[in-house]
């Protein structure tokens, strides 16, 4: 059986393959003896036939006063967004093909199309909330206490990695149950903000809702509640455009690890920023007493890249007010 080669060089068998007749039998014969073939002597008689036939006339060319033949204007056509009766990457319709072209969804500074006027003041700023036994989300799902819940994300995580951008301190007074809107409040802990209606001093120092109160026994904490709070971001979002930082706020037994964690900069005097760190929790206290507390462990830092992408980020939130985004969770 005799085979052939295909494009690809494998070799496949001619099933059909009709057989050689005698004529081309004696050719090869003839080839392999270095004499004329067959068919050869045949084509050259016929060629002298023809020679002899008396040959036909050239036509004329056509008169001047005909008009030529007019070419077809060309159209420059885009071809990275229309392809006319071509299949490209499956989206075919009738006549017209279209393709998506990623980059024509963002604006040439990276920001998605028809979100160009979202301010931060338009968002409900995202919130880590470390979940303590009487938190709204972890009321019916105990597994949940003493683990860190993103308020957008809707995830739960026993420990995460952030970069902190910058911390911004505040102050908010709240009924006992710590439902509703503040009675009262400060965005930087000094002066109480003209809004609220129960304001009861001029500066927050001199307020009474934030002295503790010495008692016989032991005293008792302030009514408004003093936090520190740290614009972070997650070290997967460093680069991307048009990103909204996570709130994590520290206040009430949470206070002195937060302290910790300020001494620490400030005596290196270095950027928070310059760090990732990694947050987990930790129960501290003993019974109805007790709360979780997030900790803080350095884990690498950041890269000059990273520390010039989140410089620009750190001067783009730190005029937004954080504080109006803090969510409080009650301890006891």
């Amino acid at each position: 059986m005799s085979q052939t080669i295909t494009s690809w060089g494998i070799k496949k068998p001619l099933i059909n393959a009709e057989p050689m007749s005698d004529n081309v039998m004696d050719d090869m014969d003839a080839l392999m003896h270095n004499q004329t073939t067959p068919t050869a002597v045949s084509e050259m008689k016929q060629q002298v036939a023809q020679s002899d036939q008396p040959k036909q006339p050239v036509a004329s060319a056509k008169p001047a006063s005909e008009k030529p033949i007019q070419a077809k204007p060309v159209v420059n056509v885009d071809q990275t967004a229309v392809q006319v009766n071509k299949k490209q990457q499956g989206v075919v319709t009738q006549g017209i093909v279209t393709y998506d072209d990623p980059h024509q969804h963002y604006t040439k500074e990276g920001i998605a199309f028809g979100t160009e006027n979202i301010s931060l003041e338009d968002c409900n700023l995202p919130k880590l909330v470390l979940l303590q036994e009487k938190s709204k989300q972890a009321i019916g799902h105990p597994d949940l206490i003493g683990k860190f819940y993103h308020t957008v994300e809707e995830a739960v995580m026993e420990k995460v990695e952030v970069v902190m951008l910058f911390m911004h301190k505040s102050r908010r007074l709240f009924n006992k149950n710590f439902q509703g809107a503040p009675l009262c409040g400060s965005d930087d802990a000094v002066v109480p903000i003209k809004r609220f209606n129960a304001i009861f001093s001029q500066y927050c120092a001199n307020c009474p809702k934030s002295m503790w109160v010495e008692t016989k026994d032991d005293p008792i904490k302030p009514e408004c509640t003093f936090m520190f709070n740290y614009a972070l971001i997650l070290p997967g979002e460093i680069g991307k455009v048009n990103i909204t930082p996570t709130i994590l706020s520290f206040y009430k037994s949470q206070i002195k690890e937060a302290q910790k964690w300020n001494s620490l900069v400030k005596s290196k005097n270095i950027p928070f920023y310059f760090l990732v760190v990694e947050l987990t929790a930790h129960l501290e206290g003993k019974g109805s007493k007790s709360a979780y507390v997030p900790m803080i462990k350095v884990i690498r830092e950041t890269t000059q890249e990273e520390r010039v992408w989140c410089l620009a980020k750190a001067k783009e939130f730190i005029c937004f007010k954080i504080a109006d985004s803090v969510e409080i969770q009650e301890e006891e």
